[in-house]
């Protein structure tokens, strides 16, 4: 089973939603899934904006939503920090 689903962002702020889809702790299934992940993110020299949604370990709270940074085949987790998501984000979000 998938933790992520992952959806590219048309957004100014970030460019993939990941869509947590578990209860466990949010590092360690970025850890199991990062081979996968790596194949849908990796460009490169590249870093992408990512917000994760952690709905199933958060609740629809205002901490729902943090972004973190996706460079050269790693999270880059040290400055993550909640975010507030904007409408079109929580549409995708919940469908």
């Amino acid at each position: 089973m998938t933790d992520f689903g992952v959806v590219k962002l048309d957004d100014p702020d970030f460019d993939y939603l990941l869509i947590y889809l578990d209860v466990e702790d949010v590092t360690e299934a970025l850890e199991r899934e990062q081979e996968r992940l790596r194949k849908v993110l990796n460009k490169k020299d590249y870093v992408y904006s990512i917000i994760l949604d952690l709905l199933f370990i958060t609740g629809n709270t205002e901490n729902r939503f943090m972004q973190c940074f996706y460079c050269s085949g790693e999270f880059q987790l040290t400055f993550a920090r909640c975010v507030k998501a904007d409408l079109m984000i929580r549409q995708i979000s919940s469908i």
